[in-house]
C-alpha cells in the first residue's frame, strides 16, 4: 500500500528541504526557525519506520520512499552548501558514486529477483555521521563555531568517510554475495 501515514511522514522529510534552504539562504532567518525544520526532519526520519511497524503498514513501497526522502533532504541542503563553499566538493562526489553503487543495486533486486530491501545497518550509520557533520557545518554557519563544534565536525567527516568506506563494501559485498547464489 502507498498511501500510508509512514509514507507520508517520508514525503513530508523530502518537502522540508525547502523550508531549510530557505533558512539557510536567508540572513535574517532566526536559528530557532533552522533548528525547528531540522528538529522536524530528523525526527521524521526515526517517526517514519517506528509508526509503519507500529501499524503494521511496512511496504516495498515505504522501503523505497525513506532512504529516497532522506537523500533528498541531506542532499538538498549539501547541495546548499555547497553552492555557497561550505561542504568539501570531494565528499559530495564520494557520496554521489556510493548512491548510484547502491541504487544501481537497488534496482538489480526490484528487476530481477522482484525484492525491495531495506537499509543496511552500515547504510543507516554513514547517514546518522553524514547528517551530524552537515548539522555541525550549519551551527558553524550561525556562529557556533565554538572549539567543541570544530572538534565534532573534525570527528563527523572522519567517521563520515569510514562508513562510507564500510558501507560501500557491505553493499557490494550484498550484491556480489547475492548475485553468485543466485
Amino acid at each position: 500500500m502507498f498511501f500510508t501515514i509512514a509514507n507520508v511522514i517520508s514525503v513530508a522529510r523530502a518537502v522540508m528541504v525547502l523550508p531549510i534552504w530557505m533558512c539557510l539562504s536567508n540572513p535574517n532567518t532566526t536559528f530557532s526557525w533552522l533548528v525547528f525544520w531540522l528538529s522536524a526532519a530528523i525526527i521524521s526520519d526515526a517517526l517514519d519506520g517506528f509508526v509503519a511497524r507500529w501499524r503494521n503498514e511496512t511496504s516495498p513501497y515505504g522501503k523505497i520512499i525513506d532512504p529516497v526522502a532522506d537523500k533528498i533532504c541531506i542532499g538538498g541542503i549539501i547541495l546548499f552548501l555547497i553552492i555557497n563553499g561550505h561542504f568539501p566538493l570531494w565528499i559530495a562526489i564520494f557520496a554521489i558514486v556510493r548512491e548510484i553503487i547502491v541504487g544501481f543495486m537497488h534496482l538489480y533486486y526490484m528487476r530481477r529477483r522482484e525484492i525491495v530491501y531495506g537499509a543496511r545497518f552500515s547504510g543507516k550509520i554513514y547517514i546518522s555521521v553524514l547528517t551530524i557533520y552537515v548539522l555541525m557545518i550549519v551551527l558553524d554557519l550561525f556562529g557556533f563555531d565554538s572549539e567543541f563544534v570544530q572538534i565534532v565536525r573534525k570527528i563527523a567527516m572522519f567517521e563520515t568517510i569510514i562508513f562510507y568506506i564500510v558501507s560501500t563494501i557491505d553493499y557490494g559485498y550484498r550484491l556480489i554475495y547475492d548475485w553468485r547464489n543466485a
